[in-house]
């Protein structure tokens, strides 16, 4: 029985492999990218939760970002010991604004993603 050569077969394999990997790579940055908080929006943030208006956890999340121990995106992550300082607040809104978001989401689904 002849041995049959299949090293192009692997090679396209592989060109394929690290096409998508390089792909990947791309969109994680994009989102990464997409989710930082910016300047205005932190300064925003500070000022509301810092009054109050948010809640006794938000404004010592507030506390901890004027300090300078702590930063939005960082508690946004979810990677700090604090962030659990922001799930009052992100309870909160997803039964307020939850079921509108979901609709939308559905209404102009990414293919794939929302089923």
């Amino acid at each position: 029985m002849a041995a049959v050569d299949k090293s192009g077969q692997y090679e396209s394999i592989l060109a394929d492999l690290k096409s998508e990997i390089s792909k990947l790579r791309e969109e994680t940055q994009r989102v990464a990218q997409a989710n930082v908080t910016s300047a205005e929006e932190a300064q925003q943030l500070s000022q509301l939760a810092t009054s109050g208006e948010l809640g006794a956890e938000m404004q010592q999340a507030a506390s901890l970002v004027a300090g300078g121990s702590e930063n939005w995106d960082s508690l946004f992550s979810g990677k700090s010991a604090n962030s659990a300082l922001l799930e009052p607040i992100m309870q909160a809104n997803a039964g307020k604004y939850g079921g509108e978001l979901s609709a939308k989401i559905k209404a102009d689904p990414v293919p794939g993603v929302v089923e």
